[in-house]
């Protein structure tokens, strides 16, 4: 016990934050356990009190898709696809155009290596990091716990302001971008102050900007064939599992017509700066911290799957480790999180475009 408190009595903000997470979560799963009684007078009761605001906010926001109106709208994709052959020719064409792209790229990463030239450049040269895993683990802990403070200010506001127009997806995404952006902060003054390093040993160097987007778009078309077939074996392998997967939150909301008017705030979320501050964190930060003490492969590798665990998506773990693992060695080869970002960001505004195409396409 002792120890315990000389250790709170240390870390006089860290302390504090790691007990309010605790019991905040610890009351979110009690909650969440608790039997919900129904029938009766009570219950009619309750429905009675909770119909006005559900009828008040009717047409504000839609309904998550369930699996069954998933089906129903894949169906309708696939029927749209045979009456209108040119469709069909633009996606086989669109696909054609990408796979000629990635021969290209394997080209010219094959008359590299006969020269005996590095197949990606070396941008930066970040000192080792001074940081390490318990810190990855506290900036983790940072992450549940802003989030937890994210809610916990908006049911406050809820009491004296009216946010139900706003709809419960764009404050999910809102609350998403204030903790990823509250993170990096925290990430970045960690590394400045606690350890006296500057921001480009996250990899954040700003020469060779430009030269690393290229680097980034030039390494993602090269992985997009393997990543497509990775995707292309889950699927399969769900379905023969008779696993039917929830739809990823994401998709949910854009295949809603309320989220049009929302559309390019989500947009610049998930394409943009989402990709951004994620590199920052998984490949900036953490990988770094996991390599000093476990090696390269291994920090590729467990910095992924802690990547993949937070995407919350069963169905698609493995591809997102491999995209992990990708996105970490394109920064260990270049030293930079530019190449990353841009391939993160292309990868996410792919994703994007597929929704919407699939959105309305099977209208």
């Amino acid at each position: 016990m002792r120890r315990v408190l000389a250790w709170f009595g240390r870390r006089r903000v860290y302390g504090p934050v790691l007990t309010f997470t605790v019991l905040f979560y610890t009351g979110l799963a009690v909650w969440a356990l608790m039997p919900r009684h129904t029938g009766g007078t009570g219950a009619t009761a309750t429905q009675t009190e909770t119909a006005a605001p559900a009828d008040e906010i009717k047409g504000v926001e839609d309904p998550d898709l369930d699996r069954e109106q998933l089906k129903e709208r894949e169906a309708r994709f696939r029927e749209r696809l045979e009456q209108d052959p040119r469709l069909a020719t633009a996606i086989g064409g669109t696909a054609v155009l990408v796979l000629s792209l990635s021969l290209m790229v394997y080209a010219w990463i094959l008359w590299r290596r006969l020269c005996g030239r590095p197949v990606l450049p070396r941008l930066h040269r970040p000192e080792a990091p001074r940081w390490r895993r318990r810190d990855v683990g506290e900036a983790f802990v940072m992450i549940l716990f802003v989030e937890a403070a994210l809610v916990t200010v908006q049911a406050i506001l809820s009491i004296v302001i009216d946010l139900r127009a706003l709809g419960s997806d764009f404050l999910l995404m809102a609350n998403s971008l204030a903790r990823n952006v509250l993170v990096a902060a925290y990430v970045i003054l960690l590394v400045r102050r606690r350890y006296a390093q500057p921001v480009s040993d996250l990899g954040l160097a700003g020469p060779g900007a430009v030269r690393g987007v290229g680097v980034g778009l030039a390494a993602y078309v090269a992985a997009l064939p393997l990543l497509f077939l990775t995707l292309l074996a889950m699927a399969a392998l769900t379905q023969a599992l008779s696993y039917e997967p929830e739809p990823q939150k994401v998709v949910q909301i854009y295949m809603k017509e309320s989220a049009e008017r929302h559309l390019p705030f989500f947009t610049l979320f998930v394409a943009v700066l989402g990709p951004m501050i994620e590199e920052v964190f998984f490949r900036g930060f953490a990988y770094p911290a996991l390599k000093a003490r476990h090696g390269a492969a291994a920090a590729m590798l467990g910095s992924s799957i802690i990547f993949a665990i937070v995407h919350l998506n069963l169905a698609a773990f493995v591809p997102i480790v491999l995209l992990g693992v990708f996105l970490a060695y394109l920064y260990e080869r270049t030293g930079s999180l530019v190449p990353s970002m841009a391939a993160h960001a292309t990868h996410n505004t792919i994703m994007v475009l597929f929704t919407l195409g699939f959105k309305n396409l099977s209208v």
